[in-house]
């Protein structure tokens, strides 16, 4: 995402995915790739006993390589059925 809130149309570079707050979630672990695409789907999924010991609180973060902004989302999980876009 840019600084104007637009998404990067013509990101090609790597980007990571961070999951604070459920040690056991899997989602997309290394380098991932945007490949020039407004945007890219990737599940994320929680661990019933991860989110009970954060209370719920997970914290999800993209990282994009050589770009200064971040993409943030903290959530409360509540059900194991759950779908954020950006």
């Amino acid at each position: 995402m840019g600084t104007n809130n637009i998404p990067y149309t013509n990101y090609t570079d790597n980007f990571f995915i961070v999951v604070e707050g459920d040690d056991g979630a899997v989602f997309p672990k290394g380098p991932q790739r945007m490949a020039g695409f407004a945007e890219k789907d990737f599940t994320i999924k929680f661990s019933k006993e991860g989110v009970l010991k954060s209370g719920g609180n997970v914290k999800i973060t993209v990282r994009g390589v050589g770009v200064d902004d971040t993409a943030e989302r903290s959530l409360l999980v509540t059900s194991a059925d759950l779908s954020v876009k950006n």
